[in-house]
C-alpha cells in the first residue's frame, strides 16, 4: 500500500480517490471487526451499554438496584458469555480466517481485532468495578490479553 501512496502523492488526480478509497477501506474494516466481536459477545457488551446508559440518569450506587442490571444478572450474564472463552476466542478467529482470503489481510485484521476486543473488555470491566463493587470479571482483562497472546 505504501506504493500506492506513493504513487497517488507523484499523480495530484490520484490522491483524491486514494484517499477515499482509504478512507473507505478503514470505515469497511471497523464495521467487520465489530461484527465479528459481537457475534460472540453482543450480549456482554450490550449490558455494558445498558449499564452506560442508565449512568446518565443514575448515580453508580444505584445501578445495581435497576431492574434488568442487577447484581445477579450481572453475574449470570458475565457467567454465561465468559465461560468457555476461549472457545469464543477461538471461533473468531475462525470465522476470520473462512471469511478472509488473503493471508495478507488476515494477520493485521485479527490484531486490530484483538486490540478492538481488548479496548472494549478493559472499559467493561472498569465500568463494571464502578458500578458494582467488590464484583470482577473472570478472566480480567490482563489475562484475557495473555489468552491473546497464547492463542494467535
Amino acid at each position: 500500500m505504501n506504493s500506492l501512496y506513493e504513487l497517488a502523492n507523484a499523480v495530484p488526480a490520484l490522491g483524491r480517490f486514494y484517499h477515499i478509497a482509504s478512507d473507505q477501506y478503514e470505515q469497511a474494516r471497523v464495521r467487520y471487526i465489530s461484527s465479528i466481536i459481537n457475534h460472540e459477545f453482543e450480549k456482554l457488551f450490550q449490558f455494558g451499554q445498558k449499564v452506560e446508559n442508565m449512568l446518565y440518569t443514575v448515580p453508580p450506587e444505584e445501578v445495581p438496584s435497576t431492574y434488568g442490571l442487577t447484581r445477579g444478572e450481572m453475574r449470570k450474564l458475565v457467567k454465561g458469555c465468559l465461560s468457555g472463552v476461549e472457545k469464543h476466542v477461538m471461533s473468531m478467529y475462525k470465522r476470520m480466517q473462512r471469511q478472509i482470503s488473503s493471508e495478507e489481510l488476515l494477520p493485521s485484521l485479527w490484531d486490530k481485532c484483538k486490540d478492538d476486543f481488548l479496548d472494549k473488555y478493559e472499559a467493561l470491566e472498569a465500568l463494571l468495578a464502578k458500578c458494582y463493587s467488590g464484583e470482577t470479571l473472570v478472566p480480567s482483562s490482563k489475562e484475557m490479553a495473555g489468552l491473546f497472546k497464547n492463542m494467535y
